[in-house]
């Protein structure tokens, strides 16, 4: 690698990226690169210790930072936590006098004609973008960084209206014709959870050119809901539910768990939305939260305070709680939702809650009574938090992809708004 000009000032990087590779690697190399040229640089996997909170911590090294360098991939584009961190950075720029935190996006392996969701071209329209295809490309764009940055620490220019000396912006703003402009207001969107008792036909029409009436789901058809209702008659089964925002998934999960209903099963809804958020960063009344809210909703006594044992393991105890108390105490087999179980992912508990959720489903070929239990798990987003394979839920059972809409039903959805369309636009 070659030598990189080093500024005279340390400047603070924030890296935002997806755990897992090309972006992984990539945020380490630049995160290696940005301290050995005298820099500080934040990187979650590196910088936060264990015992420290996620969100409060971010929060604080986007405010610190001069310079917020984006990695832009495809999982990246997709992951609702980056487009939240690249939101937070661009409106803590745009409030900043100093125009800080500079946004540098590097397209890692992500082609100029590859489209951004909405919120991203919003954020990064006219930002000037570097792409990143190979480990070749890694001391190209490093060097750029470096150069721009020791050129911008003695670059001073003049205010034309009041005389006053100001920053210039490193990575001036720049129009591109390659991408087309942003509509001129948000897309408005259903609000909240759509009601399991709703009429689906308007949108079946509106979205598939010949509606079935088999389907249940604007997306899916009678063999999309065969496969998950056979999930949830296996005993110990486990469906895993995951798309974007406003999705469909809450809607989904309630028409899973209210077949279980009609099977004679136990079906029960736990929203990780509901708590307040400082219940997470304890696992003891985390948990009993969280085995409270589901007897409760079983109609069952609230027997915690004589079937907790208080052991060393929390785990433990509330394995203990469900196997020696709740699961027992009905005759039929649990469907039990966690919904936006993503909520978590970011406080401490995450990882042993998770785990405990992969133990539970394991249990079921050794323990009859662990066949009982249908897990239906719907999240929306990924964490920073690296993840045992083996210790993970999110890795098992059958897992379901909501699609985003064909081109056909978009062109059916415009031409039942009266928008435009030519059948040239990509979404």
């Amino acid at each position: 690698m070659p030598t990189l000009p080093a500024a005279s000032k340390s400047a603070r990087f924030f890296i935002s990226y997806r755990s897992q590779d090309p972006d992984l690697s990539l945020a380490q190399n630049f995160y290696e690169a940005i301290k050995a040229a005298g820099h500080e640089a934040f990187m979650a996997g590196e910088s936060i210790r264990l015992g420290e909170k996620w969100p409060q911590r971010i929060d604080e090294e986007l405010k610190l930072c001069d310079y917020f360098l984006l990695l832009l991939s495809e999982r990246s584009a997709i992951s609702e936590m980056v487009t939240e961190e690249v939101r937070q950075a661009k409106e803590l720029q745009d409030s900043s006098d100093r125009h800080k935190p500079v946004i540098l996006p590097i397209r890692v392996k992500f082609p100029w004609s590859m489209p951004l969701n909405y919120d991203l071209r919003g954020y990064l329209q006219q930002v000037q973008q570097r792409e990143w295809n190979s480990p070749a490309d890694t001391p190209r764009i490093l060097h750029e960084i470096f150069s721009l940055l020791a050129d911008g620490e003695s670059r001073r220019v003049e205010d034309s209206e009041n005389g006053e000396l100001r920053d210039e912006q490193l990575f001036p703003l720049i129009a591109s014709s390659a991408h087309p402009p942003l509509p001129v207001a948000e897309p408005v969107l259903p609000d909240g959870q759509v009601n399991l008792a709703s009429n689906w036909s308007d949108l079946r029409g509106l979205l598939d050119p010949e509606p079935s009436p088999e389907l249940e789901f604007p997306f899916f058809d009678k063999a999309f809901y065969s496969n998950c209702y056979k999930e949830v008659n296996r005993p110990g089964g486990l469906i895993r539910l995951r798309a974007p925002l406003q999705w469909g998934k809450t809607y989904l999960m309630s028409q899973i768990l209210d077949y279980g209903t009609q099977q004679g099963y136990k079906a029960v809804r736990v929203d990780f939305q509901e708590p307040e958020k400082k219940l997470f960063n304890t696992p003891k009344p985390f948990l009993q939260w969280f085995c409270t809210s589901i007897v409760r909703k079983l109609n069952l006594p609230d027997k915690l305070a004589e079937k907790w044992k208080s052991t060393v393991s929390n785990n433990i105890d509330c394995t203990n709680y469900f196997e020696e108390y709740l699961l027992p105490a009905i005759n039929s087999p649990l469907v039990l939702g966690l919904d936006n179980i993503d909520v978590i992912f970011s406080y401490h508990i995450a990882s042993d809650f998770l785990a405990l959720l992969r133990a539970w489903y394991d249990k079921r070929t050794t323990n009859p009574i662990w066949k009982k239990l249908r897990l239906v798990i719907a999240y929306s987003k990924e964490d920073y938090i690296p993840r045992d394979r083996n210790r993970s839920p999110l890795n098992v059972g059958k897992g379901i992809e909501i699609p985003e809409l064909n081109r056909l039903q978009v062109q059916n959805l415009a031409q039942r708004l009266q928008l435009p369309w030519n059948g040239e636009h990509t979404v």
